[in-house]
C-alpha cells in the first residue's frame, strides 16, 4: 500500500516532536537519568530513504538513499530495536547501540485503522506520539517480555495522562477488557501469559499503589 509513500514534512516534523516530549522537563520523573537514553538513535524510511535522528539535540541527522521493499509491516508500528537486519547496513557505523525504529505517522495511522480493531487507540497523532516514548520505556528501563512491556507501558501511559489525556482514555476503553478481567478465572490466566496484556493489568495497580516512585520499582 505505501510502497511508493514519500514522507512529508509533517511526517519528519512529528518524529521530532515525539522526541522532544522524551526530553520534556515533566518526563525527567520517568527518564530521570537522560545518560541511558541521549545515545539513542531514531529510525525511519519511506520509499527512497532512511531517517536517522539523533535525540540530544534532537535533529534530523541523515537521509540516506535505499533500494529495499518497505512493507506496509514496517510502517504500522515501533521497535526498540531495528526492525529489519536489512535497515541495519544503512546505518552509520558508529550509531548501532540503542536505536529505536518504526513508520512515519501518515502511513502508521491509515495503517492503524485498517487493522480494524475495536476502540484502538493507536489512529492518531497523539497516540503515534505516545508510541515513541513507549519505545523510549524500552531503552530506558531495559529488560524483555513482561518486565519490558511494563515498563513501556508505565511510561507511555503516564506521558499520555500528562500530554494527551484523549489518548489515555481510548487506552483505558480498550484496555478495559482486560483490566476488567476477575483474577483466578481462566480467562485472566491466559491473558496475563501475553507481555502486552500483562503491563496493561500490572502497569496501571504499579502506577496507583505507588504514584511518587513507580519508576523505582520497575
Amino acid at each position: 500500500m505505501f510502497n511508493n509513500y514519500l514522507a512529508t514534512q509533517k511526517d519528519l516534523k512529528t518524529v521530532e516532536k515525539g522526541l522532544k516530549f522524551v526530553l520534556h522537563p515533566k518526563m525527567r520523573f520517568v527518564f530521570k537519568n537522560k545518560s541511558k537514553i541521549i545515545n539513542t538513535i531514531v529510525v525511519s524510511y519511506d520509499s527512497k530513504f532512511v531517517y536517522i535522528w539523533k535525540v540530544n539535540p534532537v535533529k534530523l541527522t541523515h537521509k540516506i538513499l535505499h533500494d529495499l521493499r518497505i512493507p506496509d509491516e514496517w510502517q504500522r508500528g515501533w521497535w526498540a530495536g531495528i526492525v529489519s537486519k536489512q535497515v541495519e547496513k544503512y546505518l552509520p557505523k558508529e550509531n548501532k547501540h540503542q536505536i529505536i525504529s518504526g513508520g512515519l505517522l501518515t502511513p502508521f495511522i491509515k495503517l492503524q485503522k485498517l487493522k480494524n480493531v475495536s476502540n484502538n487507540p493507536y489512529i492518531t497523532e497523539k497516540s503515534y506520539l505516545a508510541t515513541i516514548i513507549h519505545e523510549f520505556g524500552h531503552i530506558y528501563f531495559g529488560g524483555h517480555g513482561k518486565k519490558g512491556e511494563l515498563s513501556a507501558f508505565c511510561a507511555e501511559y503516564y506521558a499520555s495522562q500528562l500530554f494527551w489525556p484523549e489518548h489515555a482514555k481510548v487506552m483505558d476503553k480498550f484496555d478495559s477488557r482486560y483490566t476488567n478481567l476477575r483474577k483466578g478465572t481462566s480467562n485472566y490466566n491466559l491473558a496475563i501469559n501475553d507481555p502486552h496484556i500483562y503491563s496493561m493489568i500490572f502497569g496501571r495497580k504499579i502506577m496507583t499503589v505507588y504514584p511518587q516512585t513507580w519508576p523505582t520499582k520497575l
